[in-house]
């Protein structure tokens, strides 16, 4: 795999509702990189552009770019305080 946004699109993500900074967390979990939104689309758009970001860097820097875990899974399921998320690619 060689294109960043098939990486994008194929990584596993979490999102989680924090009330001390209230807002919701999302962490890419291949990369363990954060980012923040004040809903949980918002935060997964920008934990996407953070991960191609990254992404970016290391390409750019000769680095191997990790495979995704769950190349081929496609799982969405929500909790209290909870969003788990495999492949987010249709937001």
């Amino acid at each position: 795999m060689n294109n960043i946004d098939n990486y994008v699109r194929l990584y596993s993500y979490l999102v989680k509702y924090s009330s001390e900074d209230e807002a919701y967390i999302a962490r890419c979990i291949e990369l363990g990189i954060r980012a923040h939104g004040d809903t949980q689309e918002e935060a997964i758009a920008e934990i996407k552009e953070a991960t191609r970001v990254h992404l970016l860097m290391l390409s750019e820097d000769g680095d191997e770019i990790p495979e995704p875990f769950f190349p081929t899974a496609e799982v969405a399921i929500s909790m209290t305080g909870y969003a788990y998320a495999l492949k987010f690619g249709y937001l």
